[in-house]
């Protein structure tokens, strides 16, 4: 999720090459003119910098409660709804961004791509960790 805060996140470009819109986790720049590129209007993004901040912060957290499995899942849970809202964000802002440039559509980018990825690596890790806490349930009864 920490890729998030320094990779683009979408991008679109009108079909003459003069206007671009892009959007990473601080700011929507919508720039003119081609080569020399004036910089027309900045909206901030902070919420995605956020919601992507309170994520990785929770994943590193859970990562060393690895004592208490039961704390792991509820906190994993927590940090899908962060991840979750991140791409909400995300998904947010790229359609408010579209009909900046008429008649041409944008483009999911890496750091796009990666978020989704985080929310599929943390249901796995919530996987296993269920699948961990069952078994140590069951070698209990066998005692």
């Amino acid at each position: 999720m920490l890729g998030v805060l320094f990779l683009p996140l979408w991008s679109e470009v009108s079909p003459d090459g003069s206007e671009t819109v892009n959007i990473n986790a601080y700011s929507l720049v919508y720039t003119q003119g081609g080569l020399t590129d004036a910089e027309i209007s900045t909206k901030p993004t902070w919420y995605i910098s956020l919601a992507a901040l309170f994520a990785s912060g929770i994943a590193m957290f859970t990562i060393f409660k690895f004592r208490n499995r039961m704390t792991q899942m509820k906190l994993s849970a927590v940090n899908s709804l962060f991840i979750g809202a991140t791409i909400g964000l995300i998904y947010f802002f790229s359609t408010r961004a579209e009909p900046i440039i008429a008649n041409h559509q944008g483009e999911f980018e890496i750091g796009s791509y990666i978020a989704a990825a985080a929310l599929f690596f943390n249901w796995l890790a919530k996987h296993f960790i269920q699948k961990d806490e069952k078994l140590v349930r069951s070698a209990d009864r066998i005692r």
